[in-house]
């Protein structure tokens, strides 16, 4: 337990310091039923997040080719660097 001096932290850093955060989400992934071939068929789901937002993503294109995927859609390695980027900008 590390002791904070409130009056050298401001009062909302201190009940974020000491709060423990809870995420949540949940991935949204229908396959299609006429998809014979266990290779053959669309990585395209939904990101729901606690707060209500959906987010579309799929795969990279880079990784996975379209029809597969679909490069207007969110994918894992954007939304890393966009979460980092946001951090930073909140960090400053």
């Amino acid at each position: 337990m590390i002791d904070i001096d409130e009056k050298c932290v401001s009062p909302m850093l201190v009940r974020k310091r000491l709060a423990m955060a809870d995420y949540q989400v949940r991935i949204v992934w229908t396959r299609e039923p006429d998809a014979a071939d266990t290779a053959r068929y669309s990585r395209v789901h939904e990101w729901r997040f606690d707060g209500g937002a959906i987010v579309p993503a799929s795969p990279s294109p880079h990784i996975v080719k379209p029809p597969y995927s679909d490069p207007s859609h969110v994918d894992p390695e954007e939304a890393f660097v966009a979460s980092l980027s946001s951090c930073h900008m909140l960090f400053f």
